[in-house]
C-alpha cells in the first residue's frame, strides 16, 4: 500500500534534513543527522497518527526549520528538551505563545491542543 499525502510529506523533509546535512562541515553534518533522525524518531512513537492538526503543525514548524538550515550562514541545528510537568494547568491565565511552544517541545500533544482550545486557535 502507498503512503498518504501526510506520509510522504513527513519523508520529503526527513530527506530535505538530509541533503541539506550533506551541504555543511562534517561536524556540523553528524549534528546535523543525529537531531534530526531523535526527532522524527520520537515523533514517530509518541504522535498519534490521527492527530491531524497537530501533525500539521509539526511539519509547517519543520519546513521552516529547514528553511533556516538552507541559508549558508547557518551552520548546525540545536535540539531544546523541556522538563515536563513546567506548566500548571491554570498556573497562568493567559497561555503565551512560547508556552504552546515548549509545550510542543516535549510533545504533549493534548496540552498542546488544550492550550490551542482555550485560546481558540483551533
Amino acid at each position: 500500500m502507498g503512503h498518504s499525502g501526510m506520509q510522504k510529506q513527513v519523508l520529503s523533509l526527513y530527506r530535505g534534513f538530509l541533503r541539506v546535512a550533506r551541504s555543511k562541515g562534517l561536524e556540523e553534518r553528524s549534528q546535523i543527522e543525529s537531531i534530526v533522525s531523535a526527532e522524527f524518531r520520537r515523533n514517530a512513537e509518541l504522535i498519534d497518527r490521527k492527530s491531524f492538526i497537530y501533525i500539521e503543525y509539526l511539519l509547517r514548524r519543520a519546513q521552516k526549520q529547514l528553511d533556516q538550515l538552507k541559508s549558508p550562514d547557518t551552520v548546525g541545528l540545536s535540539s531544546l528538551k523541556v522538563p515536563q510537568g513546567k506548566y500548571e494547568h491554570g498556573a497562568n491565565e493567559k497561555t503565551s505563545a512560547i508556552s504552546i511552544c515548549d509545550t510542543l517541545a516535549f510533545g504533549d500533544e493534548q496540552r498542546w491542543l488544550e492550550m490551542m482550545s482555550q485560546n481558540d486557535l483551533v
